[in-house]
């Protein structure tokens, strides 16, 4: 039986969540919100969105990593938006960017500024390969650029 990386699917579950919380139309509560996304994970529709054909596969998501990934980001999240705008290039502006480059950008710096037991390098190839499903070419870049800085950042530490 294949498994698919939890640690992978708590990212990629935490990025659905930040993304959630941050659309106009959200009535949801966070905890409802959660809720819903690791139900969504133990549904059967999950193999035929992520293109699985053997569904004895198992997907289980990182309940841990997901928790800790969505509470520290909002906790310390104007912290961490500090920090991605100072990892910018001069020419993007964090308030234009899309709402889900703001998710993957958040959770990947929480992850490098609150969990330095995750080898950055991890996180920043994550994060990147994360991207490369849900944004366009320019974007994926501007991740990839930015998490790459804040990881140079954190071995100067």
């Amino acid at each position: 039986m294949a498994t698919i990386n939890s640690k992978s699917l708590a990212r990629i579950a935490a990025i659905q969540a930040m993304y959630q919380l941050s659309t106009p139309d959200n009535t949801n509560n966070l905890s409802k919100i959660k809720s819903q996304i690791l139900d969504y994970y133990k549904s059967s529709n999950i193999y035929e969105d992520l293109d699985i054909e053997d569904s004895s596969t198992k997907i289980k998501v990182n309940h841990t990593l997901f928790n800790n990934l969505i509470d520290t980001t909002l906790a310390n999240v104007d912290h961490i938006d500090r920090v991605i705008r100072e990892n910018l290039d001069k020419e993007a502006s964090f308030e234009n960017l899309p709402e889900n480059s703001k998710a993957i950008l958040r959770l990947g710096a929480t992850e490098l500024i609150f969990m330095p037991d995750i080898p950055s390098v991890v996180v920043v190839s994550e994060y990147t390969n994360i991207a490369s499903s849900m944004l366009k070419e320019s974007e994926i870049g501007l991740v990839n650029s930015v998490l790459d800085s804040m990881k140079d950042s954190r071995k100067k530490e």
